[in-house]
């Protein structure tokens, strides 16, 4: 299934933050097999990624080439192409998981979403997407969910949250 019009010439770029091994970004760029079914291209391809994770990295390169960039964020974030259709960020989570801290975005590593939202004000992709865990929707997250809203809103796109459940 496609989800780019047929009357699309080239595929829509993407750059990935917080790339971890993959996952996300080979949900968007399609072609791969999981439990016997294919998912078709869809459209959509990473032009560049980003991921500190050395065991990620070499994951990610397995299954979807050589466009990510190994280190830190605060290092790599000049070496972003200038422009592509889409940005894409799973931020880190470990402040935020009912499994962590529990530190919200006061935290060392879930306030590194601020990258996602410096690549699309400096990019100005047509979308973006940032991803993160249920538990940021916590009462206890509320300030850190807040914040984060508001400061993609901040960027002028239209802004939603939507949580999804496994079925």
């Amino acid at each position: 299934m496609s989800y780019v019009a047929k009357t699309q010439k080239k595929p829509l770029s993407v750059i990935s933050l917080f790339s971890g091994c993959g996952g996300m970004d080979l949900g968007f760029s399609g072609d791969f097999y999981f439990l016997g079914k294919h998912y078709g291209k869809t459209g959509f391809e990473i032009v560049w990624a980003n991921e500190i994770s050395n065991a990620a990295c070499k994951t990610y390169r397995q299954n979807l080439g050589n466009c990510i960039i190994e280190g830190d964020i605060a290092k790599e974030f000049d070496s972003m192409p200038k422009n592509a259709d889409i940005i894409i960020g799973g931020f880190p989570c470990q402040d935020i998981s009912i499994n962590g801290k529990m530190l919200g975005t006061q935290g060392k590593r879930s306030c590194l979403y601020t990258y996602i939202v410096d690549a699309v004000k400096k990019i100005h992709p047509k979308a973006f997407v940032a991803e993160n865990v249920g538990s940021l929707l916590l009462k206890k997250n509320d300030a850190s969910y807040k914040k984060i809203m508001s400061d993609f809103k901040s960027l002028g796109y239209n802004v939603r949250c939507d949580l999804y459940h496994e079925s």
